[in-house]
C-alpha cells in the first residue's frame, strides 16, 4: 500500500449570517471579515444598514449603521478596521460612497458616474471601481468606466476592455484582477475574459474556464481564488478555481451553488470565506475554504 500526498482545497460550513441577504459589500480575511448593505429577505429588513463582523466561527452585529440604506451590488473592499464602498442600489443614478473607520460609517464625495453592479479593488485611499451599469436613458446602460479614489478626489482612469455587469475581482490598486461579468438586459449572457490592472492600463490574461458573473473572489492577480457565480447553464455555480498569474486550476467545489455573496477579498488561495448570496432565493449560509494536505492510499497486488 502506497500513500500519496497532494495539496487540495475544500469548502466546509461556517457560521450562518444573521439573516439572508444578497449583493452585500464586504472585505477582510477568512477569520476577520466584514459585510454590509445588500438586499435582505424576511425576517430581516429588505435593505439592511447593519455592519457585521465574522471571526471564522460566528457573525456579530456591530451596531453601526450605514449613512445610506440600500447600497447593494456596490463596489467594496477593505478590512474590519478600514473599508470602503461606492455606488450600488437604489437605481436612481446617485453614486453614494461611504468609508468605515472601524467604528462608524461616513459619507464622502459621490462616484462621478452613478453605477450599480460594479466591481472594486484596492484600499481606502487607493480604490478602483470598474464596470457596471449607469442609468442614462430609460434603463441600465452597460459601461466600461473605471474611476479611482485617492482619499481626496475621484479620477477617471483607463476604461476596461469591455463593459460588463457583476464582474468578479480583487487585488491592490496596481495589482488588480477582474474576470467574467454579464451583459446588459438587452444583451444578456456571461463572459469569460480575465483582465489585470497595473494602475495605468489593462491587460488581457488567460480566460476564466467558464463564462460567469457575480462570483466570489479573494487574493491578488498572481494568487487568486474565484468561486461560485452565475453561469449560462445550469445557472448558479459551485466551481472554484485558483489563478497563479498564468493559468486557472480547478479546486474543490462549493457545497451549495450560489452567486452574489459576500467575499473575504483580502483572503488568500489557502483561506477564504463566501457568505450569503442567492441560490436562487437568498441564503444566510457561510462556507469556508481551506487548502491543505490530502492523503490517498493506493494498494497494489
Amino acid at each position: 500500500t502506497y500513500k500519496m500526498g497532494a495539496q487540495v482545497g475544500a469548502w466546509s460550513a461556517g457560521g450562518n449570517m444573521l439573516f439572508p441577504f444578497v449583493g452585500a459589500g464586504s472585505g477582510g480575511t477568512a477569520t476577520a471579515m466584514i459585510a454590509f448593505s445588500g438586499k435582505g429577505t424576511a425576517p430581516g429588513p429588505s435593505y439592511p444598514t447593519e455592519t457585521w463582523f465574522y471571526n471564522g466561527t460566528a457573525w456579530t452585529d456591530q451596531s453601526a449603521a450605514l449613512v445610506n440604506a440600500s447600497r447593494g451590488y456596490n463596489a467594496s473592499t477593505g478590512t474590519q478596521t478600514a473599508a470602503i464602498m461606492a455606488g450600488g442600489h437604489p437605481p436612481d443614478g446617485t453614486g453614494f460612497c461611504e468609508e468605515w473607520d472601524g467604528e462608524a460609517w461616513a459619507a464622502f464625495a459621490n462616484l462621478p458616474s452613478g453605477r450599480r453592479y460594479l466591481q472594486g479593488f484596492g484600499g481606502t485611499s487607493s480604490f478602483v471601481t470598474a464596470g457596471g451599469s449607469t442609468w442614462a436613458g430609460p434603463g441600465m446602460t452597460l459601461t466600461a468606466t473605471v474611476e479611482s479614489w485617492n482619499g481626496t478626489s475621484w479620477t477617471t482612469d483607463t476604461s476596461l476592455p469591455r463593459g460588463s455587469n457583476a464582474t468578479g475581482g480583487c487585488g491592490a490598486e496596481t495589482t488588480g484582477i477582474v474576470s467574467g461579468g454579464s451583459g446588459s438586459p438587452v444583451s444578456p449572457g456571461s463572459y469569460d475574459e480575465t483582465f489585470t490592472y497595473n494602475g495605468t492600463s489593462w491587460s488581457t490574461e488567460t480566460a476564466y474556464p467558464t463564462a460567469v458573473d457575480s462570483q466570489g473572489y479573494a487574493g491578488d492577480q498572481s494568487a487568486t481564488l474565484c468561486f461560485g457565480g452565475n453561469t449560462p447553464a445550469p445557472g448558479r455555480s459551485v466551481n472554484t478555481f485558483s489563478y497563479n498569474g498564468t493559468a486557472w486550476t480547478a479546486q474543490g467545489d462549493l457545497t451549495t451553488a450560489r452567486s452574489a455573496g459576500s467575499s473575504s477579498f483580502a483572503g488568500t488561495t489557502s483561506a477564504a470565506t463566501f457568505s450569503g448570496g442567492t441560490m436562487p432565493g437568498n441564503t444566510d449560509a457561510t462556507e469556508e475554504y481551506a487548502f491543505g494536505d490530502g492523503i490517498k492510499s493506493i494498494t497494489t497486488s
